[in-house]
């Protein structure tokens, strides 16, 4: 498109040449692999429409594949790659959203500052952070439930134990910055019971 001798750009072919601000609760779910995450994400989901962002999911789908980048801690890496990939990442899948979204619960994330930071500065506040918290024996036992072969039962139980040294370190780093809005949930009950304790912050946010 020209207009007086030089070319305009088109915001409806670029969407982020347009400040977009997110105006719907955002909230995140982060703990440890048996934690419990998924299973809150989806009772939020239920309650409330809100639209669900699964950070692994993107990882695996938008980046790992292609450029082989590893943005979470795994069982073979302690490092946490490319955040700025992850977050704009998040920010074009939530953007798909925009306009019917009731609200955001994004699972395992953030996963660090320089995540949430970036986050924030980028898409949007973050109204609560809910870690779920539970004994290392009973992450381990509920992570070793869920796998489908006895092959990967060893490959479960070292995620644990390699994973739960790295997150002890960031997780006080993530509650001393949001303050009140990091919310450590017990997560060594039912579902339900869980669910009550997060329910409790979300109703005024919807209100």
């Amino acid at each position: 498109m020209e207009e007086n001798g030089k070319r305009k750009l088109c915001s409806k072919c670029n969407p982020h040449l347009v400040e977009r601000k997110i105006k719907v609760p955002v909230v995140c779910i982060i703990g440890e692999s048996g934690s419990g995450k998924g299973i809150q994400c989806d009772k939020i989901v239920m309650k409330y429409g809100f639209e669900p962002i699964i950070a692994e999911y993107l990882v695996s789908s938008e980046y790992k594949a292609r450029t082989r980048s590893k943005l979470f801690v795994t069982a073979d890496d302690d490092e946490v790659i490319t955040d700025g990939k992850l977050t704009e990442a998040l920010k074009t899948e939530m953007f798909k959203h925009l306009n019917s979204a009731k609200g955001f619960a994004i699972d395992t994330f953030p996963n660090n500052i320089a995540q949430a930071k970036l986050f924030e500065s980028g898409i949007a506040p973050i109204d609560y952070i809910f870690f779920l918290d539970a004994p290392a024996d009973v992450l381990t036992r509920r992570t070793i439930k869920k796998q489908k072969t006895v092959s990967r039962i060893g490959t479960a139980t070292s995620f644990i134990a390699k994973k739960s040294p790295v997150f002890v370190v960031r997780a006080p780093q993530l509650m001393q910055h949001y303050g009140d809005k990091y919310v450590t949930i017990n997560g060594n009950r039912s579902p339900e019971d869980v669910f009550e304790d997060i329910r409790k912050y979300l109703e005024p946010l919807v209100e």
